[in-house]
């Protein structure tokens, strides 16, 4: 074969490299989503297309199913988008996914409702003094009059104890002064809450030991 025919050759199976590249790309590679306003998503006028929508989860809608969740969404704080739209999430909620915060969901509409696949939240940090707040020995040693009072709690995040809200687990646990306590909280959280992070939450003490806070903060003096 003469250098002629074989630089022929050569082209030609560039060619069908890029042919097949470009044919796996408009194919089979992932479709992109069209970011939507709750409303927008709503409308009806998305039905069978990828979208991507951005909204404040509505209190005490989560329900866990199997490995996945369900869920509703309202519009963004300050959009006045008053629409609602119910989010059927096959995955694991990240430990930061609670009432009020917002959940950016990526999937398919189908039936009026968001199919999706990939989540992620969003919620501003909240800092808060620690000052006058007890900790949990102190809360602890003193059971009995503690009970059900309003308190203010600081302590330190134990690690791997987060849970997402709705897991029917402790949101959290908590230690101070050598002491632990499980923490219930169905609230929005910032990614900041993670492994040894100091807090300061607002709540009380139930009768079972644990600590139902109807506020988290990151305690901003540490």
């Amino acid at each position: 074969m003469n250098n002629s025919a074989k630089k022929r050759l050569v082209s030609m199976g560039i060619i069908i490299i890029m042919v097949m590249v470009a044919a796996v790309a408009i194919l089979g590679g992932p479709k992109s989503s069209q970011a939507l306003s709750v409303s927008e998503a709503a409308s009806g006028s998305f039905e069978g297309k990828r979208v991507q929508v951005s909204g404040a989860v509505v209190d005490d809608s989560l329900k866990t199913v199997g490995s996945g969740a369900n869920f509703v969404v309202t519009g963004e704080p300050g959009t006045h988008d008053s629409a609602t739209l119910e989010v059927l999430y096959q995955g694991a909620l990240p430990a930061t996914f609670g009432n009020g915060i917002v959940a950016i969901s990526s999937g398919t509409i189908e039936n009026g409702k968001l199919h999706a696949n990939q989540l992620v939240t969003k919620c501003p940090s909240k800092y808060e003094s620690a000052q006058g707040a007890l900790t949990v020995a102190n809360i602890l040693d003193n059971k009995d009059e503690m009970l059900e009072v309003d308190t203010k709690l600081a302590g330190y995040i134990v690690d791997t104890s987060m849970r997402p809200a709705g897991s029917n687990e402790p949101r959290m646990k908590i230690e101070s002064q050598g002491k632990e306590i499980d923490v219930y909280f169905d609230g929005a959280l910032s990614d900041e809450f993670s492994d040894g992070v100091a807090v300061v939450l607002s709540g009380k003490l139930g009768k079972d030991g644990a600590f139902y806070a109807s506020d988290a903060a990151i305690d901003a003096e540490v």
